[in-house]
């Protein structure tokens, strides 16, 4: 920088250099690179693995009808189904037991496991019996006794009453929908009684007790508690324009009659 002064002067400034910088060691460290590319999961522990993907699996005892839509096979009326059931009979205790609902089988339950969970399932102690050790008689059991074996709905279970007697448990494989799988499942919860003509007599009077209200009369009808007059012609008449009821909660097809009333009159009728 020059500056001129008074007197004709002249006044230089000369600048300094600016310090270099001192120099600093530099140290190379190698990073195994290899870590960074692997997946997170695969970091972890199997039991931490394990955990893990436990949680992220669909609880069906807790799931709503959109969060079990993301169970591969599993549509909406599916979906709806297992709630309604879930609903009615409480919390599923094995995956067997949504063998029970419509649409669902052998091929869907065996991968079930892979994608969902059942909440509490380890915890629950199986129901062997309603009535003994020994499991439920089958000649004697009610629709409601048979109900609580797993995988048992209210439509098997009156298959199982109208197939009577059975001489020997292995005689459940002759009732129509019940194969090698579900007998394998169930028989563990049944015995047969000794005294075969005893256990007819018993099942009899049990079963006719029981209003059949695909061939009952709208008068027969009113012997279910809760049937009115008008409710047991409202019956006759929806069976006569639309046939047979194929399952109890056919009825709710039926004018006056919903879900509450169904569930009052499921143990006194038959199909």
């Amino acid at each position: 920088v020059v500056a001129i002064i008074a007197g004709g002067g002249v006044l230089a400034f000369v600048p300094k250099k600016a310090p270099r910088p001192p120099k600093i060691a530099q140290t190379s460290v190698a990073f195994d690179t290899s870590s960074l590319t692997r997946n997170p999961i695969e970091m972890l522990s199997e039991e931490e693995r394990a955990k893990m993907e436990d949680k992220l699996k669909v609880d069906i005892n807790s799931a709503s009808a959109d969060e079990l839509m993301n169970i591969p096979r599993v549509g909406a009326s599916t979906a709806d189904a297992i709630v309604k059931y879930r609903e009615e009979h409480g919390p599923f205790k094995t995956f067997e037991e949504l063998d029970a609902i419509p649409r669902i089988g052998a091929s869907l339950i065996a991968v079930l496991p892979k994608y969902a969970r059942l909440s509490g399932a380890d915890s629950a102690t199986p129901q062997t019996s309603s009535s003994s050790e020994q499991g439920l008689d089958l000649n004697t059991a009610t629709v409601s006794e048979l109900m609580t074996i797993p995988g048992v709905g209210q439509s098997t279970a009156e298959k199982i009453i109208s197939a009577r007697p059975f001489s020997k448990v292995e005689d459940l494989l002759n009732v129509p929908g019940i194969g090698e799988a579900k007998f394998e499942r169930w028989k563990s919860y049944l015995r047969v009684s000794g005294n075969i003509s005893s256990a007819v007599r018993s099942a009899s009077s049990a079963s006719s007790t029981l209003v059949n209200i695909n061939t009952a009369s709208a008068e027969e009808l009113q012997k279910i508690h809760g049937v009115g007059p008008s409710t047991a012609t409202a019956i006759v008449d929806y069976r006569e324009k639309n046939g047979r009821f194929s399952k109890i909660e056919d009825l709710d097809n039926v004018p006056r009659i919903g879900p509450a009333f169904i569930e009052k009159v499921r143990s006194q009728v038959s199909l």
